[in-house]
C-alpha cells in the first residue's frame, strides 16, 4: 500500500500522474493500492471532511488487506497442522492454542483501531 501526500501541491493532472507512477514504481505497490491524500494540518478552526474521508478510505483498505493476510496465513497454518496430524502426531492442543492467540490478536487490533478513531 502506498499513500502519496502533498496532493495539495500537485497542481496538474500530469503532476499527479507522474507522482503516482513514481510512487508505484518505487514501492512496487499495485495501482489499486496507491492513494492520494492532501496534507492535513490540524487547525481547530478548519476541518477538512474530504481529507478525513480519504484517510478513512485508506484505513479501510489497510484493514481489508490485513484481514485477507490473516485468512491466508490461518489457512496455511491449518494445512500444515493437518499434514502433521496425517503423519501421526496429536496436535489438538496446538490448534486450540493458535485459535486463542489469533482471536486475542484480532480483538486487540480492533480495540486499538477504535481508540484511534
Amino acid at each position: 500500500m502506498t499513500v502519496i501526500t502533498y496532493l495539495d501541491k500537485l497542481k496538474t493532472k500530469d503532476d499527479k500522474d507522474e507522482a503516482f507512477d513514481q510512487a508505484s514504481w518505487a514501492t512496487g505497490s499495485s495501482s489499486e493500492r496507491t492513494y492520494f491524500i492532501a496534507n492535513y494540518i490540524h487547525d481547530a478552526t478548519e476541518k477538512s471532511f474530504e481529507v478525513d474521508r480519504a484517510a478513512l478510505d485508506i484505513l479501510d483498505s489497510a484493514l481489508l488487506s490485513a484481514e485477507r493476510f490473516i485468512q491466508i496465513r490461518k489457512q496455511r497454518e491449518k494445512n500444515q497442522l493437518e499434514r502433521e496430524a496425517a503423519a501421526g502426531g496429536d496436535i489438538s492442543f496446538i490448534i486450540e492454542a493458535q485459535k486463542s492467540f489469533l482471536s486475542h490478536r484480532i480483538l486487540s487490533f480492533f480495540r486499538h483501531t477504535q481508540n484511534c478513531l
